[in-house]
């Protein structure tokens, strides 16, 4: 079918010269920049002024989401210095249309009295999620990993690369840190703690694996959400080996999935060498494509070496998936 206007509801895109604007224009995309609580991708403060301003000059173009760091965490001047952060995120010209909480939480920090793990489930977050819910503000939470970080490497999985250069992330092997299912548990506490919360899971809820726990979840939270940014291929993977079950997911709860694809770059593009900034130009606009063929088309596609038809979705549900859901959920964008 034809080509229609969508918004990439996952992005990490500071596209800041005329050039990357108009592959987002030509494209027939607006694009929902995210902020993460990582210093790789310039820190929270830099990606808030980034992504604003982008909101502000090119409205048609860029939405944004908001994060928070936790520095200080749990003291009361961090709960005061967040909750003053996101009510300034959220008021007047190019506010932000959600807030990300990131793995970091659960994964990474640690009580500094006990020196425990700290899930998002911790009372000591209540005061944001309270906030957020009455902003009739989104959480998009990326909580916990693909079961690939806790399995050995595996040359053939489409996280391979990932942890192969990333083994601080890679858990395999480890009986000092949370499982997987303590992660996922956290998350779907705060679905369950807020039921009027818009609660997204970034990355298929880290559930890309299992088709049957994301469903799960969406009968047993109707605040539950999945976005699909940055697991096209194993959801590709599944369909090369049940077509007809990931193309029945995706009709079945049409109204539960918003589209994403999570091109990733770590500074305004104004900042990049010539040559990384059409690398990363290139690199989204393939992805935007392929991302499209996929769900749009029964076309014969290329993942990991196999070829896989794509799950040539109705129109009806492709504008769920690529428009209407981001609308809905991420009030603004």
């Amino acid at each position: 079918m034809e080509l229609f206007s969508r918004i990439d509801a996952h992005v990490h895109f500071p596209a800041d010269t005329s050039q990357a604007q108009q592959i987002v224009r030509d494209a027939r995309l607006k694009v929902v920049n995210v902020c993460v609580d990582d210093q790789e991708l310039g820190g929270v403060a830099a990606q808030r002024q980034w992504y604003r301003a982008l909101a502000i000059t090119q409205p048609e173009l860029f939405a944004w989401i908001t994060s928070f760091d936790l520095c200080g965490f749990p003291s009361p001047q961090w709960k005061q210095r967040v909750l003053e952060q996101l009510r300034e995120d959220f008021t007047g010209e190019g506010a932000a249309v959600g807030c990300k909480v990131w793995k970091n939480i659960g994964m990474e920090l640690r009580d500094p009295a006990t020196n425990q793990w700290v899930f998002i489930d911790d009372a000591r977050f209540d005061p944001v999620f309270s906030f957020l819910q009455q902003q009739r503000k989104a959480v998009l939470m990326h909580i916990g990993e693909p079961l690939a970080c806790w399995q050995e490497l595996d040359p053939a999985s489409p996280h391979y690369g990932y942890y192969s250069t990333q083994p601080q992330w890679h858990w395999y092997g480890r009986n000092d840190v949370p499982s997987h299912a303590r992660l996922i548990a956290s998350r779907d506490a705060i679905a369950q703690r807020y039921p009027h919360l818009a609660v997204v899971g970034a990355h298929y809820g880290s559930l890309e694996s299992d088709l049957a726990e994301i469903a799960a979840r969406f009968e047993r939270y109707p605040n539950f959400f999945v976005d699909t940014s940055g697991r096209l291929v194993d959801m590709a993977l599944q369909a090369g080996r049940d077509r007809q079950k990931v193309r029945d997911f995706f009709l079945r709860y049409s109204d539960r999935l918003i589209w994403g694809t999570d091109p990733v770059c770590l500074c305004p593009l104004s900042q990049m060498d010539e040559q990384t900034r059409q690398a990363r130009q290139s690199q989204a606009q393939r992805l935007w494509a392929k991302e499209w063929r996929f769900f749009a088309t029964n076309d014969e596609l290329n993942f990991n070496g196999a070829k896989i038809c794509g799950l040539a979705l109705p129109e009806t549900v492709l504008k769920k998936l690529f428009v209407d859901n981001a609308r809905r959920i991420y009030v603004g964008v």
